[in-house]
């Protein structure tokens, strides 16, 4: 799955098993991808990879779902 958040930056999710390593359960891919001119980026690498475990998506994930909850209660 791909997540726009604008021209120049997305998030790409995603399970790859074929790419897990012996000893290691972290098979889930949470990418951040920048495109653009170089001197607007917040990245130095165009693609930035972060392996994570099924329970360390989870976490991330509850903790996106509760940011956004608090945010959603803040007067607009």
């Amino acid at each position: 799955m791909r997540i726009q958040l604008d021209g120049q930056v997305s998030f790409e999710v995603y399970c790859d098993p074929a790419d897990r390593e012996v000893g290691y359960e972290d098979d889930i891919h949470f990418g951040i991808l920048e495109t653009g001119p170089k001197e607007l980026r917040m990245f130095q690498a165009d693609e930035t990879i972060i392996l994570l475990t099924c329970d360390q998506a989870e976490h991330l994930a509850a903790a996106l779902v509760a940011a956004a909850a608090a945010s959603r209660s803040v007067p607009r």
